[in-house]
């Protein structure tokens, strides 16, 4: 198992993860409702790096 820490730099960062494949309208429309609330948890939570994400991987090897 690998894991792996990535940081998100700023609050429109969260939402631009979160919209990712979705039409723009969506992202805008979740701007608008609620970056407010977003960049509060995001400040309440973030170090000086940004909002640590954690990614765990795992190598799988099969025979056929």
């Amino acid at each position: 198992m690998f894991n792996s820490t990535e940081y998100i730099k700023t609050p429109t960062d969260v939402l631009k993860l979160r919209c990712f494949g979705q039409e723009p309208s969506i992202y805008e429309t979740l701007k608008d409702n609620n970056i407010r609330e977003i960049t509060h948890i995001f400040e309440d939570n973030a170090t000086v790096n940004g909002l640590p994400i954690t990614h765990s991987r795992y190598i799988v090897r099969a025979k056929v």
